[in-house]
Order: structure tokens, then sequence, then C-alpha cells
């Protein structure tokens, strides 16, 4: 049974009271009971709004982490690989250098 329904049959039973100052008490006291369970509920709400909006914001958090380490460890990645292309063309280049006097050295 709902809030509401509860209610309105309340009023129909204390309109049928004879004692209308207690009815009037009563339905006093009613409202002030539905208005408190409605900010209690109004809080719990907000509360699990807060609460998610926070962990929404934690994994976005998260995610720009580790899209940023991701692209850190790419760019280092791609740094080794052109440093080890530039030592391997030296040392070819200076392999070839080193058979040029070579066979430069037999032929003369």
């Amino acid at each position: 049974m709902s809030g509401h329904s509860i209610v309105i049959g309340l009023i129909m039973f204390l309109s049928v009271t004879t004692n209308r100052r207690r009815s009037l008490q009563l339905l006093s006291l009613l409202l002030q009971n539905q208005r408190l369970q409605n900010q209690r509920l109004l809080s719990q709400q907000l509360q699990s709004q807060r609460l998610l909006s926070q962990r929404l914001q934690s994994r976005r958090l998260q995610s720009r982490r580790l899209l940023s380490q991701r692209l850190l460890s790419q760019r280092l990645l791609s740094q080794r690989l052109q440093s080890r292309r530039l030592q391997s063309r030296r040392l070819l280049s200076q392999r070839l250098l080193s058979q040029r006097r070579l066979s430069q050295r037999l032929l003369s």
C-alpha cells in the first residue's frame, strides 16, 4: 500500500470521527511524517548520485592515466627503435668503410 493511499484512507477515517481537533493533529503528524520520508529519500538519492559521480570521475581519471602511460611507453619504444636503427646504420657504414680501406690496402 503506497503512502498516498494510506493518507487518503486515514483522511476518510478521520473525517468520520467527531473530534475535529484530534483529526487535524493526526493529519498534521501524517503530513510531517510524509515530508520527513520524502526528505530522507531525496537525501539518499543525492548521496547515491554523488557516489556515482565520484566513481565516474575516478574512472575517467584512471582512463586518462592509462592512456598517457600507453602513449609514453609508445614514444619510448619508438625512440629506442629509432636509436637502434641509427646505431645499425653507423655500424654498417663503419664496416663498409673498413672494408674499403682494407681492399684499398690489398690493392695497393
